[in-house]
């Protein structure tokens, strides 16, 4: 079993401060209105993400005997 001072440098060391300040942004409310004018997409909430992520990839439709499929679950 390893120490609490082993798992810690074990975890720091697969950790990027680099990265870590890249994907957390840290600024003013006036910075992040400048953000958001040039960069409108960064407005949108997790639910347009999450469709945006769906459509990207497209869609089609899947059939079952004339019944829809849903989880597992067929519905008349």
């Amino acid at each position: 079993m390893s120490t609490g001072r082993e798992l810690l440098q074990n975890i720091s060391s697969q950790h990027s401060p680099e990265a870590f300040r890249q994907e957390h942004w840290v600024g003013t409310f006036s910075d992040y209105l400048d953000i958001s004018c040039q960069q409108p997409g960064v407005n949108r909430t997790a639910y347009q993400r999450l469709y945006d992520m769906v459509m990207s990839y497209g869609t089609y439709k899947v059939e079952n005997s004339g019944h829809t499929q849903l989880i597992g679950r067929i519905v008349q």
